[in-house]
Parts: structure tokens; sequence; C-alpha cells
């Protein structure tokens, strides 16, 4: 399961994953499907620093053993 809070988010964001998901990758995305950053989730938790993003909306996807979970945030 992957949380994302808070939502809309302003300069930050935390993605939260159960403690098995551990190693995770997470990429970014626009709103025009282009990837803005990719990263792994190195904790259950891990905090994105949103202050280089334009207010709108946002895909986030998260890997974990073949599963592709995702999810959307708003930048505001």
């Amino acid at each position: 399961e992957m949380k994302l809070y808070p939502n809309p988010a302003s300069q930050k964001l935390t993605i939260q994953l159960d403690e098995s998901m551990t190693g995770s990758t997470y990429e970014v995305f626009n709103s025009l499907g282009m990837k803005l950053t990719s990263g792994i989730v190195e904790n259950s938790t891990t905090t994105l620093d949103l202050s280089g993003y334009t207010p709108g909306l946002y895909l986030i996807t998260v890997e974990s053993s073949g599963v592709l979970m995702k999810d959307k945030f708003i930048k505001r």
C-alpha cells in the first residue's frame, strides 16, 4: 500500500509504504508525461522536496517486486 501526504502539497510530499516495500523505486511525472525525478524509497517513508515544482497535477509511480502502483498529487 502507498500513501501520499499532504495532498495537495506545497513544499514537501511524503511517500509512505509498507515495511516490506523498502527499496522500491519511484518516479515522478508531470501532467505531460515527462519524467521529472526518480529514486529509491530507502525507508518506509521518503520525503520529496517539491520546491522546484510548478503548481499543478503530478503522477508518481512506485515499483516493488514487479508490482507497479500509481497515484496523483497536487503541488500548490
